[in-house]
């Protein structure tokens, strides 16, 4: 990509670190083409593509400030591409678009449905090309801890707003993430502009100590979410509508981030993230396992290995016994 043409987001401040990471997004997206093409191709050359359905979908959120890991849209929205290269059989014309809303548990429904499998009732997910089921009226979004990282967001999203409540006020929307502990240059960047009084107003909000509770976007009119309306009283209604739906999901689903997470999962994190573990959850288990922390760090680039389906034995990892048992010369004891 031509680095000079690129236009970030209002969010974003123009920077060259920042412009460097987004148009090493844009370059990956190329290759990434490039790559679906070279399957593409093998699936026809060996006579297969003709019996074949192909989703194609990404991961959430580009790794910029304010995307990944987080539930505006440039969190939630990701690509998705689906092609029936069935002989006969199809029932997608080429070119169509269908702009429903559509949430990640449709994938597996839709999936089963053209391969004309019978749906689980247990599925939450819809069948997107059933014309005898309702469109969405909503998705709903969730973050929890991601890595080390302790956090508790839910959102509601409409083809016209997105409300999202914070749980967690008190803690930066930049807390530390494997991003801080990777030494990222363009996070160091965004700290270090901030720190500097160089951000405008709509790149400095998300850099803020604090966040509100709530926040509610006209996603026509502000489609990049910088004007919060959670607080204005034209939008009252509207904000009492989304919030009661959120409130309704909670309890339908018995939504489990609202349970404190066991410590054997944190103290998991603990060993392996360390320092960069800064939520209180931690501090009890730093006094309880007071040389446990960042005593798995290595585990981040121990080599993987294939367990069979079938295998029986010790588990690869005794997080009670603080010690890998299988596979590993480096087993951890603590004292």
């Amino acid at each position: 990509m031509d680095r000079s043409q690129i236009q970030l987001p209002p969010y974003l401040p123009h920077h060259p670190a920042i412009v460097e990471e987004y148009a090493n997004h844009l370059d990956a997206i190329q290759i990434t083409d490039q790559k679906v093409g070279g399957i593409l191709d093998k699936l026809r050359e060996n006579g297969l593509l003709k019996n074949t359905i192909v989703f194609f979908f990404s991961d959430h959120g580009m790794r910029l400030t304010r995307n990944k890991q987080f539930l505006y849209d440039g969190g939630l929205q990701v690509p998705l591409i689906i092609a029936d290269f069935r002989e006969g059989k199809s029932k997608i014309q080429a070119g169509s678009v269908n702009s429903d809303l559509m949430a990640g548990l449709d994938l597996g429904t839709t999936a089963l449905a053209l391969a004309e499998i019978p749906i689980p009732e247990n599925m939450e997910g819809r069948d997107i090309f059933n014309n005898a089921i309702a469109p969405r009226e909503y998705v709903i979004s969730t973050r929890d801890r991601c890595d080390f990282t302790i956090d508790r967001i839910r959102s509601v999203r409409s083809n016209e707003f997105k409300y999202i409540r914070n749980f967690m006020t008190d803690r930066p929307y930049t807390q530390p993430t494997y991003l801080d502990f990777d030494r990222v240059e363009f996070v160091g960047v965004m700290k270090q502009l901030y720190a500097e009084g160089k951000l405008n107003e709509a790149q400095d909000r998300f850099m803020a100590a604090e966040r509100p509770s709530e926040e509610l976007y006209d996603i026509n009119a502000d489609p990049f979410e910088l004007n919060n309306l959670a607080h204005n009283p034209q939008y009252s209604k509207v904000l009492e509508k989304y919030r009661s739906i959120l409130d309704q999901w909670v309890l339908e689903t018995d939504d489990k981030g609202q349970y404190g997470e066991d410590e054997a999962g944190l103290r998991f994190m603990l060993g392996i993230w360390g320092k960069d573990c800064v939520n209180p959850e931690y501090d009890v288990l730093r006094k309880k396992y007071p040389n446990f922390e960042g005593s798995l760090v290595y585990l981040k680039s121990e080599a993987s290995k294939k367990v069979e389906p079938n295998f029986v034995g010790t588990p690869l990892f005794d997080i009670e016994g603080n010690q890998l048992v299988q596979f590993s010369k480096r087993p951890i004891q603590e004292k």
